[in-house]
């Protein structure tokens, strides 16, 4: 094809101006059906991406699930159990006492028992959980 001026063109020997309006045209089709599934699958990929993402925040609430667990037991140890109920009855006593927060004596009770939740922390977190029995 020659282009003679704007909008006008003609075909060199051998080239038929059908051909190659027929090409443009198959051209033309089959961009427009790798289009279509290019959106079916940026589509596909989008639904997986969600399901990916539940599937994420389902596992990682059975993690933390699993954990709570963990530190549960921990805290049910026998030679914890003891140091827990008590951290359990300062809680209660400081939810009905809220005012007694800043003395002294409370605050180095609630200071073992933050202690002992980051025993209970670490442990599960490590994975090496102290053996029935022991601390």
């Amino acid at each position: 094809v020659v282009w003679r001026e704007p909008g006008t063109y003609e075909a060199q020997p051998g080239h038929e101006v059908r051909a190659w309006t027929r090409e443009a045209a198959e051209t033309s089709q089959r961009a427009a059906a790798a289009q279509a599934r290019a959106k079916k699958a940026a589509l596909r990929a989008e639904r997986h991406d969600l399901s990916a993402r539940a599937f994420e925040e389902e596992a990682e609430s059975a993690l933390e699930h699993l954990r709570r667990l963990q530190r549960d037991w921990v805290m049910q140890l026998p030679a914890l159990r003891p140091l827990a109920r008590y951290c359990e009855r300062l809680a209660d006593y400081l939810r009905q006492h809220p005012q007694d927060g800043h003395d002294p004596r409370v605050l180095r009770g609630g200071g073992l028992c933050g202690g002992l939740q980051a025993y209970a922390d670490i442990a599960v977190r490590s994975g090496r959980l102290p053996p029935t029995g022991a601390t």
